[in-house]
């Protein structure tokens, strides 16, 4: 009888630490599943590449934008951040996406059907991660304790893991990229102004 009410107490701490972070981030995993599996490997990878891309580029270069934000206009450094995050983010998919549909009018590729759908399946919940990750990193920037208290351990089993997953995305990236991308950087009059 002590070991059923033990069990029961443990389910109910662990359900109580279930929050809506969780919740979108399963629904969006398995979204990717379900869609990688539909639409196969074909699709998935270049969607998977314009994600990660715009993650590695974002992550390089909005703080930098940001500082010349905050150096140039007078913009409140959080605002600024802010702002070239999000700029940055969504221009660089737009550009991408723009880019791998005119790749792919001109080159093709097709997998054998077992292939394109596991690997399709792998490849779009990974993307789904990585788009929560850069979606949560913006909501992180926001000012907002709420989202601050969302992502903690004590609220959400996976808030620290999304956290923290585009980050680790970007120097991950940067150790084992071939060419590194120079950080331009702002000079101590642009900065001082």
């Amino acid at each position: 009888m002590l070991h059923l009410a033990f069990t029961h107490l443990q389910m109910m701490t662990l359900f109580a630490r279930i929050g809506w972070v969780d919740v979108v981030a399963l629904i969006l995993i398995l979204w990717g599943l379900a869609a990688g599996i539909k639409r196969g490997l074909e699709v998935e990878l270049p969607l998977f590449l314009e994600i990660a891309i715009a993650t590695y580029v974002t992550f390089h270069y909005y703080q930098v934008v940001g500082d010349i934000l905050h150096a140039k206009l007078s913009a409140p450094e959080a605002p600024a951040d802010l702002l070239s995050f999000l700029g940055i983010a969504v221009a660089s998919v737009l550009a991408l996406k723009l880019f791998f549909k005119l790749l792919g009018t001109i080159v093709t590729f097709k997998f054998m059907d077992a292939i394109s759908r596991a690997g399709g399946a792998a490849v779009g919940a990974v993307r789904q991660i990585l788009a929560f990750s850069l979606f949560s990193a913006f909501l992180l920037l926001l000012p907002l304790g709420f989202f601050q208290r969302s992502y903690s351990a004590d609220r959400s089993w996976s808030g620290p893991f999304f956290a923290q997953t585009s980050g680790k995305f970007y120097r991950f990236a940067d150790y084992y990229m071939p060419l590194k991308l120079e950080k331009p950087a702002v000079s101590g009059a642009e900065k001082a102004s």
